[in-house]
């Protein structure tokens, strides 16, 4: 985790994507601010095939936002992460800009081998949560085993959490996901704060 300190030096990602990322199978880049040109070397990357290895990619807490949310997902559009199984965007703040974004992306045609989601901490709202619960209801992650969204509503009082997660208790199904076995939609970090749903 942030193993290239809070601020890369310019150039580092567009060094280091093309030497290493066409053999990797994972990529982990947890806590490092990648910032929008090394998003965009990324995506480039994507989009020439050399990410075609990848079978777990960790972009947490690496400020993918806005137009760097953007960024990645039109490459994925473009060239799909064929057999990447898990994909981690914990700690990114994602308002309803960028859920739409990343919804446009979690689908068969994209991420045909996606196993394991984690949106921990992302600060989804209602209007988030009912588009992830669609993508789910549309059967879009066929492939799904696991599915983190711990934190997911933190600020919402108790007596609201029940209408909030609504949404995906009409889509949680074996006809919609019928490869879940794992669904973390605990409250917040700390004993003295997690409250199963």
């Amino acid at each position: 985790e942030n193993s290239m300190g809070s601020e890369p030096p310019e150039g580092a990602f567009r060094k280091i994507f093309p030497l290493l990322l066409y053999s990797l199978e994972s990529l982990c880049l947890k806590g490092n601010a990648v910032g929008l040109e090394g998003i965009r070397t990324f995506a480039e990357e994507i989009r020439a095939g050399r990410a075609a290895s990848l079978k777990s990619l960790d972009l947490e807490k690496t400020g993918l936002v806005k137009e760097r949310l953007e960024t990645f997902c039109e490459a994925l559009k473009e060239k799909p992460l064929a057999v990447l199984e898990t994909l981690n965007l914990s700690g990114n703040d994602f308002e309803d800009f960028e859920v739409k974004a990343l919804c446009s992306v979690l689908s068969p045609s994209c991420l045909p081998c996606l196993r394991t989601l984690w949106l921990r901490f992302c600060g989804l709202d209602n209007p988030g949560i009912e588009r992830i619960a669609q993508v789910l209801g549309d059967g879009q992650l066929p492939r799904l085993e696991t599915l983190d969204l711990e934190g997911t509503g933190c600020e919402i009082p108790t007596y609201l959490r029940g209408s909030f997660l609504s949404p995906l208790s009409k889509t949680l199904r074996v006809s919609c996901v019928p490869c879940l076995k794992n669904l973390n939609l605990m409250r917040g970090r700390g004993v003295e704060n997690e409250e199963a749903v």
